[in-house]
């Protein structure tokens, strides 16, 4: 699980992807913007899910808070 990770750079894109060869799938990144052309093609490519909330209303959600309306 990526969290707050935006891939529109090649040096968070080459972390990503030792992490990926040094852990069992699935993965998934909480990106609540649009991803970028690039950072589509990555997670593509990568097998990534992406998850569009925003992190704010993840962490709240799982800190048992209710997520706004």
């Amino acid at each position: 699980m990526f969290l707050g990770c935006r891939f529109n750079d090649q040096l968070p894109r080459a972390f990503a992807r030792q992490i990926i060869k040094r852990s069992a799938g699935p993965h998934y990144a909480m990106l609540a913007e649009e991803p970028t052309r690039m950072e589509a093609r990555f997670l593509a490519e990568q097998g990534i899910t992406r998850i569009a909330i925003p992190l704010a209303d993840a962490a709240a959600a799982l800190c048992g808070a209710a997520l706004p309306a």
